[in-house]
């Protein structure tokens, strides 16, 4: 056990003790969750309380869970948090240093963000696919998850092959520009 640097919270030190599932390396049928497992913030307690719980599901049906996709941001947080060459460790709340980067860098960061999430996105499609003991879990909605401002589901259309990530840049730049040109017309 270990007190965090600004709260002085009890955490574990993660990556000498647990699985990217949240379970005791020494009794894999203890699970851990919350600021105890080495995450920080809210959100982040609340999804290592829903993997851990689904790890216990799984091992009481005689199944194993494998761990999130590290094109998440949260399997790129208990990756990074239950790696043992983590060193030194301090918990800390997912970001998008985390992941590995993209294929093609984006200098525009709204456009590189909407790119780890259509990444993040086929990921964990292809993480639900691999894993049938989750068919039980509810379908999400994605349709609000990868629009941008103006309502386009581009980068959803770059998953479905129907569009290239060039053809959505121009598009972006292109039409970036008209909004540019209608704001200075209605200045005039």
């Amino acid at each position: 056990m270990r007190f965090g640097v600004m709260h002085r919270n009890t955490f574990l030190d993660a990556p000498r003790l647990i699985t990217p599932t949240l379970a005791w390396r020494a009794h894999p049928h203890i699970h851990f969750a919350g600021q105890l497992s080495g995450t920080e913030g809210y959100t982040e307690a609340i999804a290592s309380g829903l993997v851990a719980a689904l790890a216990v599901y799984a091992q009481i049906n005689g199944q194993n869970l494998t761990e999130l996709p590290a094109h998440s941001l949260f399997g790129a947080l208990l990756a990074y948090a239950s790696d043992p060459a983590t060193q030194p460790y301090q918990p800390m709340h997912v970001n998008y240093g985390l992941l590995e980067p993209l294929a093609e860098p984006l200098r525009n960061r709204k456009r590189r963000y909407q790119q780890y999430a259509a990444r993040a996105d086929q990921a964990i499609r292809t993480y639900r696919e691999s894993n049938p003991e989750l068919d039980w879990l509810p379908e999400v909605d994605r349709s609000f998850l990868l629009t941008d401002d103006r309502g386009a589901d581009q980068p959803n259309e770059i998953l479905a092959g129907e569009t290239s990530a060039e053809e959505v840049s121009t598009a972006e730049t292109n039409a970036d520009s008209v909004s540019a040109a209608e704001t200075n017309a209605e200045a005039l």
